[in-house]
């Protein structure tokens, strides 16, 4: 049977969030930390952006400032972040990894290695040239 334009869309859709759960569900399995969505999101940032402050955090996040503080608060307790004052604007912080974000960055970087190579062993050279070519594309719509 074939599909039409918008179900094939609506199927893409549905299976695309469901690649997206399972990874983040193999992703939170692979890390001995027992972190939310949220602070995996802030501390994936973090690893992305070296340091970034709290407002900047709120932005990428679509959240409240007073939720990313609560969130900051609770990592920072627990090892996770540290909050540096700027040199030349004492009443300003920027938010980096401490320690236990540092190993977390570690593990992270490992589980990528370990799932994106399982992941990709699963397709063909070809299937992998085409999905490349079907992901540039889909950027270049998107520019």
């Amino acid at each position: 049977m074939m599909m039409n334009n918008q179900s094939l869309i609506d199927e893409i859709q549905r299976v695309s969030e469901e690649v997206v759960e399972l990874f983040q569900k193999k992703q939170r399995g692979y890390t001995h930390y027992e972190l939310n969505n949220q602070q995996c999101v802030l501390l994936s940032l973090l690893i992305i952006n070296n340091s970034l402050s709290p407002i900047e955090l709120a932005d990428e996040m679509k959240i409240s400032k007073s939720a990313v503080s609560q969130l900051l608060l609770k990592l920072e307790n627990e090892g996770f972040v540290i909050r540096k004052k700027y040199k030349n604007d004492k009443r300003s912080v920027t938010v980096e990894l401490d320690e236990k974000g540092k190993i977390y960055k570690e593990e992270m970087k490992e589980f990528e290695k370990e799932i994106l190579k399982k992941y990709y062993d699963g397709f063909t050279v070809t299937e992998l040239d085409n999905m490349l070519e079907l992901i540039k594309k889909s950027r270049d719509i998107l520019l």
